[in-house]
């Protein structure tokens, strides 16, 4: 990678382990248990089941296949075709793509509602398995073959609203939107002080940034259940071996009856072993295991599957144990309240847990609370026999939960990888700028924006992040020194592209506002889950209030962002008009580069038209005209009609647009006529110059083309890419 931030990375099959010093092939095996065939009474009844079991079949068309296909990813299976081979195989060979997506919909339904003979699909539904260091321990991840990948994708795509509404909010892992923040929210609102306490019966030194920055308690306390000396904290349960242990007789027993829509298509998946073939060393024999039991990790449905398969457990759990917060993630389990309650529920899954496949570890589980409630704690956990590790901060589903100093300790080291990633960036950016501006946007600020929708107040500790962006990465990304960039025009690079930005955001200043808008976001769900007079979980109405917020969000960041542009061009009318063709323009910046869709730019074509953009000229650009002698600017190799810059400039958009409207149509369709750009006009809006030019063009051919029965388009741009209002729908 890159940012060379990857811990770990693949094992050989006969590597050692770095946790127990075994060969890793022998920790796969054990990593993948036999069969355990449940008893009678371990079948959950469920008395209206003739209604669960008769539900609408799954429908699947070629544009559902062509959906699915644009978002394959990931390498090859054992038959050796990855992603982007079938993806070009469903997209891009017209009337033979389109018979390909009709066979490969065809085999969604037949798998989704039928029962296909296990022969006639059991070479795709065989894995290629890989195991990863865990730093220390190791992970076992099925490679699915890519067409068993995009099948399971399209069913999935139809029935995953059921399983989100199965699920409801106990188990937030089946696609609930914001289901994995509210988890935290949720434990924050009974337990306020989780976001840092400072004050602590240990000996622990005041931080000066988490004392400034954190009280320790929410600005909302209305569902705080917190109780001294009632060992009140949050206990984070451990489990072995998750997906690969839960017993698969029930899971399909439970997805049948609550998941009915997709559990067609899950029997057929799992309806036998699966194999699992580990590459050994070049010219020995793949090695064969048996995946006898629980889910393979790497399946789209897993997270889905799972969540189905662990409802019983967790809505019994509920039921018996309603004194406790109890949030779940996938397998991901937690207890929140005072501590009776949490080692109850501790208790319960130890009991009732192996049952499901579900088997806590309770010495490799975390029970967080302050050091003066812990003798209450050990206290209740003792009383029922286990033996639980106590913190005062532990991470907690991408967020942490604990004390002040902890939680700076936790986010230090975090901030710190990512300035030594925007370190890597800022060196690859010089010479693929493309490349890592579209990795930063994409991708990198995304994960430090996720810690800030999930932890509070923690603007401060982005500071050398910001440092890092502002002096290093923007350089690199523009060709400028640090110099140049100064707080206006810093505040302008973070805007969003269609307010003259390049959404390079301020990490500091980005923080309460995206955790505001978490918090309201998930304000329905969080209350559905501490309010202890809360009704039946309505997700329409959930939906709806994450969709409000963010656009609440949305329109307040483009408000600020517009009155920081009027602002900014009140006295300046020429830095108004850039600013104002920086908004209409830019959506290049938007796409991923690709160079089979011909999306990936040149270093020097990418960093011309951003410097062009905010009224840099362009690096290593000639004092003097090769053509005419003229001294060289921006202006003058718009115009100079010697050398012939403006033919090429002209002639390559020609070009493209004729095989774009070839490729749409048929060549001989299409003619085109060159014309030649003439001077911009600096001082009048760039839309009625446009405007003009689009006219001068209809007024001499438009009428020519109708009389031969033929449409006309001008295509009307300027050189920062603004276009006419008529060019917009064939663009589209």
């Amino acid at each position: 990678m890159v940012t060379d931030r990857g811990a770990g990375g693949p094992y050989r099959p006969n590597d050692l382990d770095s946790k127990s010093g075994r060969p890793v092939i022998d920790v796969l095996r054990d990593k993948h248990p036999a069969c355990v065939v449940p008893s009678e009474e371990d079948f959950d009844a469920y008395h209206d089941a003739d209604d669960l079991l008769d539900t609408m079949p799954v429908y699947c068309f070629e544009e559902c296949i062509a959906k699915a296909a644009a978002r394959l990813s990931g390498s090859a299976g054992p038959c050796g075709v990855e992603a982007e081979m079938l993806k070009r195989w469903l997209l891009r060979h017209g009337a033979h793509s389109e018979r390909l997506r009709g066979v490969m919909a065809d085999w969604v339904v037949w798998l989704s509602n039928g029962s296909p003979p296990y022969a006639a699909y059991r070479a795709v539904n065989t894995v290629r398995t890989v195991a990863l260091d865990k730093c220390p321990g190791v992970r076992p991840l099925g490679v699915g073959e890519v067409w068993m990948r995009l099948w399971s994708d399209c069913s999935h795509m139809q029935t995953k609203s059921a399983a989100t509404t199965a699920c409801g909010n106990t188990q937030l892992c089946a696609g609930l939107r914001s289901g994995i923040k509210a988890n935290l929210h949720a434990v924050r609102a009974i337990w306020p002080q989780s976001a840092g306490w400072t004050e602590d019966g240990a000996s622990e030194e005041e931080d000066d940034i988490a004392s400034a920055t954190d009280p320790g308690a929410a600005e909302d306390a209305t569902f705080s259940r917190y109780e001294p000396e009632t060992g009140f904290g949050t206990a984070l349960f451990d489990a072995r071996n998750g997906f690969n242990e839960i017993n698969r007789y029930l899971m399909l027993w439970n997805v049948a009856h609550r998941w009915n829509q997709g559990s067609r298509f899950a029997f057929n998946r799992y309806r036998h072993w699966v194999r699992c073939l580990v590459r050994s060393e070049p010219g020995e024999p793949t090695i064969v295991i048996h995946s006898k039991e629980g889910i393979t990790q790497g399946n789209c449905l897993a997270m889905s599957l799972y969540g189905v398969a662990l409802m019983p457990l967790a809505s019994k759990m509920r039921e018996a144990i309603p004194e406790a917060l109890q949030p779940w993630y996938c397998d991901d389990a937690g207890a929140a309240g005072k501590a009776l309650p949490n080692a109850r529920c501790l208790d319960f899954l130890v009991k009732f847990g192996p049952t499901y496949g579900y088997f806590p570890e309770p010495g490799k589980s975390h029970y967080i609370c302050k050091a003066e409630d812990e003798p209450a704690a050990r206290q209740a956990f003792e009383g029922f026999g286990l033996e639980i590790n106590y913190s005062r901060g532990q991470r907690y589903l991408g967020g942490f939960i604990g004390s002040a100093r902890k939680k700076e300790e936790w986010l230090g080291d975090m901030v710190g990888k990512w300035v030594g990633a925007v370190k890597a960036l800022s060196v690859g950016a010089v010479r693929y700028p493309q490349t890592a501006y579209a990795g930063f946007t994409f991708s990198h600020q995304n994960e430090w924006q996720y810690v800030q929708h999930v932890v509070a107040d923690t603007g401060p500790f982005f500071q050398p992040l910001e440092k890092e962006i502002r002096t290093s990465f923007l350089p690199a990304l523009l060709g400028i020194p640090p110099t140049a960039i100064d707080g206006d025009y810093r505040q302008l690079l973070t805007h969003g592209v269609k307010q003259g930005g390049l959404a390079i955001r301020n990490p500091v200043d980005t923080a309460q506002h995206i955790h505001s808008t978490s918090l309201a976001a998930t304000r329905y769900l969080t209350e559905s889950l501490v309010r202890e007079d809360a009704g039946a979980f309505d997700l329409g109405v959930h939906r709806k209030c994450a969709k409000k917020a963010e656009q609440d969000a949305r329109e307040f960041r483009l408000i600020n962002e517009q009155r920081f542009l009027d602002v900014r061009g009140r006295d300046n009318p020429s830095v108004a008009r850039r600013d104002k063709r920086n908004s209409a323009a830019g959506a290049w910046l938007s796409v991923f580069p690709n160079r089979l869709n011909g999306t990936d730019l040149l270093a020097g074509e990418w960093r011309d038209n951003v410097r062009l953009r905010y009224n840099h000229s362009p690096l290593d650009m000639p004092a003097a005209c090769d053509s005419c002698g003229a001294k060289m600017t921006v202006e003058h190799a718009l115009s100079c009609k010697v050398g012939g810059l403006v033919h090429i400039r002209h002639d390559d958009v020609a070009d493209e647009w004729r095989h774009l409207c070839g490729t749409a149509l048929s060549p001989s369709r299409v003619e085109r006529e060159p014309p030649i750009f003439r001077c911009s006009y600096q001082k009048r809006d760039f839309g009625k110059v446009l405007l003009q030019h689009e006219k001068e063009k209809k007024d001499k051919y438009l009428r020519t083309c109708l009389e031969l029965w033929k449409d006309f388009t001008p295509m009307v741009y300027s050189v920062d890419e603004c276009r006419e209002e008529a060019c917009h729908p064939p663009g589209k």
